[in-house]
Formats: C-alpha cells, structure tokens, sequence
C-alpha cells in the first residue's frame, strides 16, 4: 500500500527507545514541548502514482490526550508544521488535503467525520492516518505516520478490436465512452464506514461533463483488428470512487464501443470481493472479440441495475500497489 511517512522531530521519544525509557516519558510530569512535523515519501520500493495523486497542498495535526483536543496545526503548500504541545502518551493523527477540521473537539468527532469523493481532484486526493506517540520533553528523534489515500483509482490501459466474426471485423470500430457506474462516494478519514444507498452515483452512461473523476467521453479513431502492440486503442485512463464492500451495489467499468453504426456497451466488474482504499485496480488489457449489450450512445444504464457479460475465458487483473495494484483476473487482459 502507497504510504506516506510523517516524521515527527523535536520533543519526541524514538521509537526504537526500550521500554524503561518510555515508561519514564509517560510517568514524568507535564511540560510544553515543540514537535515538528513533516511528511516524506517511503523510499523503500517503487510507487505507482501520478505527481498530482502524492501532492500535499495541505496538512492538518490532530493530538488527543485521553480522548479530548489538545492540540491542531494546520499548514498550506508544504510538508511541515510546527505545533506546541505536552509532554506523555498521545493519540496523533495527520489529514491531507481534506477541509478544515479545526472545529474537532472530541477524538470520537474525528473518527466519525466523513470525506466525500469531491473532496478530491485532480490534483488533490485525501489522505490519512494516525499513531500512538510518547512525546517527550526534548527528544529530537523522528516519528513515522503512515498515512494513506482514501480513494480507489480503476484505470484501463488499453482495449483491442479481436473480432472474430469476418463480417463483424470488416466493421469500423470505434472506442465511445468509459465510464465507472456504482461508485461510493462517502468514507470516514479514520474508521471503517458501511456506504448507504444514498452514497452511490448510479451513472448511466449520458454525457458528462463535470465529473471526470467516473466518466471519460472518447474520441479513439477507428481501431484497426489485431492485438500487436501498435494495434489497439493505447490511452490510460483513471477513474475514481470511494471503498465499496460490494454488498449493495458492484462498482463497475463500462466501456462502450460504436461497430458499424450501432453502439455495444462491455460491463467489467472488478473482483467479487471488497473494494479496498488506496488501491488501483487494473485492466491492462480489454480484447473484444464479440458484440457486447446493445446500446444507444446515450443513456446505458439505470438505477445500478445492470449485469456484467459473462465471459467464458477472461482474465481481468485488479492489481494492487503502492497505491496497491489489484490486477483484474490475474494478468490484467480481458477476452469478450
């Protein structure tokens, strides 16, 4: 999973300090001490994200001692805060790029509050975490916090023209829309969250043009028949919704195609199982070789009552990276 680290320096007791040590910082009175701050990118292995999804536009510190506020800080366009606080065991946690939360006086209010996908954007993406700390009186040693995104990334990286009937194939074939449908929009920052029905985008496949977050309008060209590598539509495109555990509603890709001159819609549901935060799920590879759902170049779906084709051999890799990479069907390529 794609962490972030907030290293925590002066005043604060190294992780790696043995027991007695600690058991003197949270037995030794009270006193104001000065913590900084600052969040750094693991360097530990390679990451799977874009620039805009590892931006920190925006930081906030919650410490909690024995349940109630003691201290926040907040800080705009960088990785560090300096905040003053006390001395003893605390309950830290770190918010980026989410609204203020400077009006949080409980630590229950804070697991409670719930994020909105359009919190995000593009450049923008919610993220949290939280730790157990000791601080001491002066202890200049850093703490890590990992922290996390809130929001799944589905992406597609490419989709081929294999039709198999010679009739079909001479067709021109054309890539319309992608777009996901049944997609979470609320999480908690900390805790788990159970989405309700209202929580769901329904998308019906009509032209949008104000969420490009679950719907892409495409113009691919017409996609000659063959699966080399030149062949095939080759744009990526990444779609965004919050953690789904699939019992309501399946969040789903659809991509819709135009053959000749009607229009298919191809529905890919992305695991039986849960959808999980901070995770990407992968279609590496989407081969048509068969008319899917007919459709009207409009409006697909509705009401989330739709069925994924059946595809007796598929292979659909959810992969799951830093982000995490889910690869759909285990190599990512997909038959229809």
């Amino acid at each position: 999973m794609k962490k972030y680290l907030i290293l925590l320096g002066a005043g604060l007791l190294s992780l790696a300090a043995c027991n007695k040590t600690v058991s003197n910082v949270e037995n030794a009175p009270v006193q104001r001490t000065t913590v900084t701050l600052r969040i750094a990118g693991t360097q530990t292995r390679a990451v799977e994200q874009t620039a805009e999804e590892a931006a920190v536009n925006s930081l906030q510190v919650l410490v909690f001692r024995d349940g109630g506020i003691e201290t926040y800080a907040s800080a705009t366009g960088t990785k560090e805060v300096v905040l003053s606080t006390t001395s003893g065991s605390r309950s830290v946690y770190a918010v980026v790029n989410a609204p203020s939360l400077a009006g949080i006086e409980a630590e229950n209010d804070l697991k409670a509050s719930l994020s909105s996908l359009s919190d995000n954007s593009a450049s923008n993406y919610v993220m949290a975490g939280h730790k157990n700390l000791v601080f001491a009186a002066n202890n200049p040693d850093p703490f890590p916090i990992p922290i996390s995104r809130l929001a799944i990334r589905v992406e597609i990286d490419r989709i081929v023209n294999n039709l198999a009937n010679s009739v079909l194939a001479s067709k021109e074939f054309k890539v319309n829309k992608i777009f996901l449908t049944n997609v979470n929009t609320k999480d908690k920052l900390i805790d788990d969250y159970t989405p309700q029905s209202e929580d769901f985008i329904h998308h019906t496949g009509a032209l949008q043009t104000d969420n490009s977050f679950v719907y892409k309008s495409v113009s691919s060209g017409v996609i000659a028949k063959g699966t080399d590598p030149s062949d095939g539509y080759n744009t990526v495109h990444s779609f965004y919704g919050y953690q789904n555990p699939q019992d309501l509603y399946s969040t789903m890709l659809i991509v819709e195609v135009k053959i000749g001159d009607k229009y298919y819609n191809y529905p890919l549901q992305l695991g039986a199982g849960a959808l999980e935060s901070n995770r990407i799920y992968r279609i590496s590879e989407l081969q048509i070789t068969r008319l899917g759902n007919d459709s009207n170049g409009d409006d697909i779906i509705d009401d989330g009552e739709i069925d994924p084709i059946t595809v007796a051999s598929a292979t659909v890799e959810v992969s799951v990276e830093d982000w995490t990479v889910v690869l759909v069907n285990g190599d990512g390529k997909v038959v229809m």
